[in-house]
């Protein structure tokens, strides 16, 4: 992963990123990215990095968010979440159908 980390940290460096205009939660720190920069560090750091999703998660929880989509097949995250908060609510999406429903939701 070293190698592929390193020639991703290259791509990197071509990109400008902006800095947030919403809050960004970066799995690789668990906390809030506030700068174009700190993304950019945080997208390096998980190539070859452990990710704090756990703590990310609890980190969103905390802040009171309470809907979560998982997006791609399956429901891994969702059974992952749950066990950290069986409160939280996750919708799934594969499909357009899903997004639709996901659009609806809450109206």
């Amino acid at each position: 992963m070293r190698r592929a980390a390193l020639k991703f940290s290259q791509e990197l460096d071509r990109i400008a990123f902006s800095d947030p205009c919403c809050k960004v939660l970066t799995n690789a720190f668990a906390r809030y990215a506030l700068s174009g920069e700190e993304i950019k560090s945080a997208l390096r750091m998980q190539m070859d990095h452990p990710v704090l999703w756990e703590d990310s998660m609890r980190k969103l929880l905390t802040d009171g968010i309470d809907l979560f989509i998982e997006v791609g097949p399956g429901e891994v995250l969702k059974g992952l979440l749950r066990r950290i908060d069986r409160r939280a609510s996750v919708l799934g999406m594969e499909n357009s159908e899903d997004l639709e429903r996901i659009e609806d939701y809450g109206s």
